[in-house]
């Protein structure tokens, strides 16, 4: 039905330095983009809804559900309307 494994990315500094490195940038440049993007993909990852943060959340069932509840009850306010307006044109005749 549902895939209930969660991919996480993941990040290798090591690698990122020695490629930018490889590349030609000075190593303390490279240690410190390093740093700076891996702190921007945590911040990102922090941000990921947990199981824990949905469980509580409405299902497409809990909607339609909730949809046809309100039709009833709309139905049911239409219906007093009307019933309420024939009644008033019968006692002002």
């Amino acid at each position: 039905m549902y895939n209930t494994t969660m991919n996480v990315a993941t990040f290798d500094t090591y690698r990122f330095i020695k490629r930018l490195k490889d590349a030609g940038i000075a190593e303390d440049h490279a240690e410190a983009e390093a740093d700076a993007l891996s702190e921007a993909m945590g911040f990102n990852l922090d941000k990921l809804a947990t199981k824990e943060d949905i469980k509580d959340r409405a299902t497409k069932a809990d909607l339609a559900e909730l949809k046809v509840d309100m039709i009833k009850y709309m139905l049911a306010i239409t219906l007093a309307q009307a019933a309420l307006v024939v009644s008033l044109i019968e006692l002002l005749k």
